[in-house]
């Protein structure tokens, strides 16, 4: 996985062939596929055509991700340069626009982030030191506190679902004591003392 830039002609057919003048006299390698390898003080730089339905319409500039932005600032410099140079036009795809100099901060910032995507969820060995890099803005969150939020989630959890269980289990059963079977209470009638009249107290009518 790399970041990418495209040289295009702003009408008309593209040259690929100026550019790589341009690229050859700043000391790029040819590969054995055509690719060109272009050294800058910071790192390499790959140039090859883009072809669309047999015809050349592009080419591409493939920069390693990493997390030291110092050679994609190179490149938008460079780029920059030879787009001029050539009257062509230079376009960032992850920004899906044309792109120069006075773009360079919103680059880098797309650079970080696609070398943060790449590190942590593709596994991109040369971007994985990006992928444990601080975000300025706040808006990544480091593995080491993903793992400490998962572990305070699972206590949390822990804890609803012992208070659930807890909470509905039916109370205990108490045995009921009683006398034992065939035997009856017995009342002492005297035990329960004198009957008390209260005053006032009239006796029932006499039935008819």
């Amino acid at each position: 996985m790399r970041y990418e830039f495209l040289i295009q002609a702003r009408s008309g057919p593209y040259d690929a062939a100026a550019l790589e003048a341009l690229l050859d006299a700043r000391g790029a390698k040819v590969q054995g596929d055509g690719t060109r390898v272009w050294r800058l003080p910071s790192g390499e730089v790959e140039c090859r055509r883009w072809v669309e339905a047999g015809a050349v319409v592009a080419s591409e500039l493939k920069v390693p991700l990493s997390d030291r932005l110092e050679l994609i600032r190179e490149v938008v410099q460079e780029a920059s340069a030879l787009a001029k140079q050539l009257d062509a036009r230079l376009v960032d795809p992850q920004l899906s626009r044309d792109v120069g100099l006075a773009d360079e901060g919103a680059i880098v910032d797309q650079f970080l982030r696609t070398a943060q995507f790449a590190g942590r969820y593709q596994g991109v060995s040369e971007a994985v030191g990006a992928s444990f890099a601080a975000d300025d803005d706040g808006g990544i969150v480091r593995p080491q506190t993903k793992v400490l939020l998962g572990l305070i989630a699972a206590c949390v959890v822990l804890y609803l679902l012992a208070d659930l269980v807890l909470g509905a289990a039916p109370p205990p059963k108490v045995p009921r004591v009683g006398p034992p079977p065939g035997l009856e209470a017995k009342v002492d009638a005297g035990s329960l003392g004198p009957l008390k009249v209260y005053e006032g107290a009239q006796d029932p009518p006499a039935p008819p």
